[in-house]
């Protein structure tokens, strides 16, 4: 058992590899700065989208999702571009997802996002990507790292700091 101000993590993993992001105790992280607008840019939706009615709902939601991460409820907020996301799957809305959840003091889901849209969104403006690789870097320094990797699937890792 880790004493009082330690953490435990285990992680079962599925595959042979794993990744334990190391999160500082709680007040040692501070954000650098906060995104003051959502770029407009993001408010479009990648095509192609299954469903029209799909892209509609999910347009709204991010809508709303933006009208309140500008009043500063980023909970909210995350909570709308969550639910755009699972409404029609568009790469832009991690950014957004990103934003939301490096402003509630989740780097790790930040990161996450951040990370998840480098890798699908091909179309981001050069400015927009500049910004997310910023972010990543930023939490990356702010998160410790383990890689585990195992030959045996199904093994149970677990780390106590």
């Amino acid at each position: 058992m880790p004493d009082q101000g330690q953490r435990e993590s285990t992680l079962k993993t599925p595959t042979a590899n794993a990744e334990i992001y190391l999160i500082p105790a709680e007040g040692m992280l501070h954000h650098v700065y906060k995104p003051l607008v959502l770029l407009s840019l993001l408010a479009q939706l990648s095509p192609p989208a299954a469903d029209p009615q799909a892209k509609a709902r999910a347009q709204d939601l991010l809508n709303a999702g933006s009208e309140v991460y500008g009043k500063g409820d980023y909970a909210g907020a995350l909570e709308k571009f969550n639910a755009a996301y699972a409404a029609n799957p568009s790469p832009k809305l991690m950014f957004n997802i990103g934003q939301a959840n490096r402003d509630l003091s989740r780097p790790v889901e930040a990161l996450e996002a951040f990370e998840k849209f480098l890798a699908s969104d091909t179309n981001a403006s050069p400015e927009t990507a500049g910004e997310t690789r910023n972010a990543v870097a930023e939490l990356r320094e702010k998160l410790g790292q383990i890689r585990a990797d195992c030959e045996m699937p199904g093994a149970e890792v677990r780390y106590q700091s």
